[in-house]
């Protein structure tokens, strides 16, 4: 992929590779830029320098995009990099897990409430599985993710979203390491140490807050330390 990196970097300015950035952009002293900067233009004429979602928020078209430039849907996927955990070869300090989420009675299989749309979905069984986790001992957390939509277009932004498919999971850290739990499933449904590694790579590429750029292949994932964190960040998880 052709960078695209002429933009003026204060000191000790980090830039991910491959990320556009104008040569009207400046990137604050300090400051470890991970989307790239693009040319909004307004249909009045006027342009600033934003992210792509800045440039959606205002209305405005992509000089770089019109000009047919690497843009942030095509960049290499930014985040942090971690390393799931075998479910077959758990470590000494998860032994329990399975039966810990068995007996959590969060999953209808072991006894929890049905799915039901908004007042009992998917960030309902998360939550409940990571507070109840939480409340055992084990560094769990809470995890969304999204698929990219493969129809979605700059210029589509009024009708088309880019995230489709949201969805809601609960994850516990260990060692450095992370395994993902779909709490509407019991263990013996798989429900423990679900595949999160879309692209295969041994590594699960995940970010920390809101955003709409690919983390992980064509998903994107991002992690809070609770359903209550990831609101707050600004992450909508109910209708």
């Amino acid at each position: 992929m052709r960078p695209y990196n002429p933009a003026t970097r204060g000191a000790n300015a980090v830039v991910a590779d491959g990320l556009i950035l104008p040569d009207t952009a400046q990137v604050d002293p300090g400051v470890n830029l991970t989307e790239s900067l693009l040319t909004c233009l307004l249909s009045d004429g006027e342009s600033f320098v934003g992210t792509l979602d800045d440039c959606e928020a205002a209305g405005a078209a992509v000089l770089e995009l019109v000009l047919g430039l690497d843009n942030a849907f095509t960049a290499p996927p930014v985040g942090k990099k971690v390393t799931p955990i075998d479910p077959g070869n758990l470590p000494e300090e998860l032994e329990d897990l399975a039966d810990d989420v068995d007996s959590s009675g969060v999953a209808p299989a072991n006894g929890g409430k049905a799915w039901k749309k908004t007042t009992h979905d998917c960030d309902d069984f998360a939550d409940e599985m990571e507070r109840y986790l939480q409340g055992l001992g084990y560094d769990a957390t809470f995890t969304v993710v999204f698929d990219i939509n493969p129809d979605w277009a700059w210029w589509k932004f009024l009708w088309e979203d880019k995230l489709i498919n949201g969805h809601a999971v609960a994850d516990v850290r260990q060692g450095g390491k992370v395994i993902w739990i779909e709490p509407q499933r019991s263990s013996g449904q798989g429900g423990v140490g679900i595949n999160m590694d879309a692209d295969g790579d041994g590594k699960v590429e995940h970010a920390s807050g809101p955003g709409s750029s690919a983390t992980d292949d064509a998903k994107r994932i991002e992690v809070y330390d609770s359903r209550k964190a990831c609101e707050a960040a600004g992450r909508k998880v109910d209708p």
